[in-house]
């Protein structure tokens, strides 16, 4: 139980993993959502296929390709290396983290692998005319965020060293 609240307030680490499972599924259903009306509704139905291109066929659309590989890199290397950086930061001696902190951490992983897919959703949307194959780092950003759900369990391994680490300022 957190007794840092304010007043009689009380909050139970099961609430707060409730919390974020409301989250995570928001910014998963989100992202599948705002593929599907680009797929369906934004999409011009009408276009020639033919005149459809490719990456790597020579036209202007190589660099918007470029710019959604950087980004999809980007974003999951961001949010798995700092994730893991401030979880291990914020273990305490027993391998425990503070639900709180294990909450913003992931939350603000989950934030930057949906705004990979939503660049790379709208980039591949408006600026190449269609999702495949040029959303496929929109979909590989998509994938971590299903594989990094919140989980009941800390996730990371006590700390072997004697030496205590310092606590991280807010």
């Amino acid at each position: 139980m957190i007794h840092n609240l304010p007043g009689d307030q009380q909050f139970f680490p099961q609430q707060q993993l409730m919390v974020d499972r409301v989250i995570w599924f928001g910014l998963t259903s989100g992202s599948l959502v705002i593929a599907t009306i680009l797929q369906f509704f934004v999409l011009n139905k009408d276009a020639d296929p033919t005149n459809v291109t490719t990456p790597g066929s020579g036209s202007g659309d190589d660099k918007f390709f470029a710019i959604n590989i950087a980004v999809g890199a980007i974003c999951i290397t961001a949010a798995i290396v700092v994730r893991r950086f401030l979880l291990s930061r914020c273990a305490m001696e027993d391998g425990t983290i503070d639900p709180v902190k294990y909450s913003t951490f992931n939350i603000v992983a989950w934030a930057s692998l949906e705004g990979g897919v939503v660049v790379n959703l709208v980039l591949s949307c408006f600026m190449l005319g269609s999702l495949w194959p040029y959303a496929m780092p929109g979909a590989a950003c998509f994938l971590v965020l299903l594989m990094l759900p919140p989980q009941s369990r800390s996730p990371c391994p006590p700390i072997p060293s004697a030496r205590p680490r310092p606590p991280l300022t807010s």
